[in-house]
């Protein structure tokens, strides 16, 4: 694999010998991707308003978070469960670098220029490593929570509660936020109008993950199954989530 990655990289013999020299660990591997690939184009925005990641460092990474998250909503526990229900049940007890919420950050940042799987595979192993270096579960489940894409254009669960619902976050009902964590997965095909059924059944089922870790009752589950899947009509779009 290495050699492939030197290969599509043009890195050369120079900086195979840099990486070899590295005695930090990955930490080390997120330095090499910031040497290595120095011409690389940023990666897509997630929305107008966000820094583009250039390189995982810890640092870099950590200064994004300091200077995105005063602008970030704070959401209630119940959307916060039911995102880890949907993405990573053990989120909270497994290292971050192990989390399948660190690889679909990392994709969200990979430079956009190189499909290349072999240096896809290293941006999420750097970022994911880096990651765990620089916040703590319950900062990289804030950043998550509030740039993950959720359909009609909307980035984070502030935006898309105004779109789906008209209401701010902090008044999702536990079946609506059972519904939003369903949806990055596969937002088109969860529509709510569009493939109700589908949308209905995926929610229901975030629902009753919530129930194995003890974040809701059955009880609870049962209840919120039992709402109807009632949106906005006709929805709202975020066109613009610089304002």
């Amino acid at each position: 694999m290495w050699d492939i990655l030197f290969d599509v990289s043009h890195v050369g013999e120079f900086m195979c010998h840099r990486l070899k020299s590295m005695k930090n660990g990955m930490r080390g591997l997120g330095v090499f991707l910031a040497l290595a690939f120095p011409t690389l184009s940023t990666p897509t925005p997630l929305r107008a308003d966000t820094s583009q990641l250039i390189a995982p460092s810890p640092e870099f990474l950590y200064t994004y978070y300091q200077e995105n998250a005063p602008h970030w909503t704070d959401l209630p526990d119940h959307v916060l469960q039911a995102l880890m229900a949907a993405e990573d049940l053990h989120f909270l007890d497994r290292p971050l670098k192990q989390s399948t919420l660190a690889t679909q950050m990392s994709n969200w940042h990979n430079p956009s220029d190189t499909n290349h799987p072999a240096f896809r595979s290293l941006y999420q192993v750097a970022f994911a490593f880096s990651l765990s270096e620089a916040l703590s579960h319950e900062q990289v489940l804030n950043w998550y929570a509030n740039e993950i894409y959720l359909g009609q254009g909307c980035y984070g669960v502030a935006h898309a509660a105004q779109a789906y619902w008209g209401k701010p976050a902090a008044d999702l009902s536990l079946a609506e936020a059972a519904y939003l964590a369903a949806l990055p997965k596969a937002p088109a095909y969860f529509h709510p109008i569009r493939n109700h059924d589908a949308a209905v059944t995926r929610r229901n089922f975030v629902l009753s993950e919530m129930v194995v870790p003890g974040f809701i009752t059955p009880q609870m589950a049962q209840a919120a199954m039992s709402e109807p899947l009632a949106v906005m009509s006709p929805l709202g779009q975020c066109q613009d989530q610089t304002e």
